[in-house]
């Protein structure tokens, strides 16, 4: 998937802090400043998997949101 560079898209402005990381958060580190995080994402830390080739996710909900075209 290359990306087109020719096409504007509207920037997202992520809310809070980047995590630091000597004190990450427990579960997955992004949940503080993820709009759609929920309690698993707090308890524990998501394992990544190839959904394309060559193209990884870390996301407990990966599999249940559909964010094409909105990144």
């Amino acid at each position: 998937l290359s990306p087109i560079l020719s096409v504007k898209m509207e920037r997202i402005i992520l809310s809070g802090e980047v995590a630091n990381p000597a004190n990450t958060p427990s579960g997955c580190y992004f949940h503080p400043r993820c709009r759609y995080a929920k309690d698993i994402c707090k308890e524990k830390e998501p394992e990544g998997r190839e959904i394309a080739p060559k193209h990884f996710v870390a996301c407990h909900l990966s599999g249940e949101l559909s964010l094409e075209g909105i990144l």
